[in-house]
């Protein structure tokens, strides 16, 4: 479903594995491609999903492409994102300046 042609239909998909949480762990891989997605939606939609998976740090790069997106929601949502996958307590602007717009 991460695939289908249909945005609205690969958003729900990253949505109902973001609510399957660590169970979803194997979809890692599909949600770090959904990071590059056409629509932003969808690459937010990953970015929360991986966020929820738990102990991911195989996410942290493709999230950290997603500081780039051109959508500020995305790049919010990939900071949370990297805070939870890292166990970052503080704000991540300060560890990752250096990636963000």
């Amino acid at each position: 479903a991460l695939q289908d042609e249909d945005a609205g239909i690969r958003e729900e998909a990253a949505n109902a594995l973001a609510n399957l949480g660590e169970k979803a762990a194997s979809a890692v891989p599909a949600l770090e491609a959904a990071l590059q997605d056409e629509d932003s939606g969808v690459r937010m939609a990953a970015a929360v999903a991986l966020a929820k998976l738990g102990e991911l740090a195989s996410a942290v790069k493709g999230l950290e492409a997603a500081l780039q997106d051109e959508d500020e929601f995305v790049r919010r949502q990939a900071e949370h994102a990297i805070d939870k996958v890292r166990g970052v307590a503080g704000n991540s602007r300060q560890t990752l300046a250096p990636a963000l717009p």
